[in-house]
């Protein structure tokens, strides 16, 4: 799970770049209809990965997990997206530490 997070504050660290899927989302309805497609496969791509990374801790809690997929891919997200838009990674890295701290992420 760190890794994961790790790999959206790299994009913040490259140049302040955001996930392509996410800014693709906030865009959603001036998208070609294929695009939109692939831009809700990548997000539930993510989501069910998450879900198999929670089931590793808890395999009989499947509706929980995968809520709780939903709303860390959802996090994540955010907090990109707030960092990016303050031009600061270590606001990124905060916040994650506060998703960790708050039992959000494991």
């Amino acid at each position: 799970m760190a890794r994961y997070t790790e790999v959206f504050a790299d994009t913040l660290r490259a140049d302040n770049r955001l996930c392509l899927a996410g800014m693709l989302g906030a865009e959603r309805n001036q998208l070609p209809e294929e695009v939109q497609t692939e831009v809700v496969k990548y997000g539930e791509m993510n989501e069910r990965w998450l879900e198999r990374v929670l089931a590793m801790r808890d395999p009989d809690k499947t509706e929980q997990n995968q809520r709780r997929a939903k709303a860390i891919y959802a996090a994540v997200q955010g907090a990109q997206l707030i960092a990016h838009t303050r031009n600061d990674v270590s606001l990124y890295e905060e916040i994650i530490a506060t998703y960790r701290e708050s039992g959000l992420l494991p």
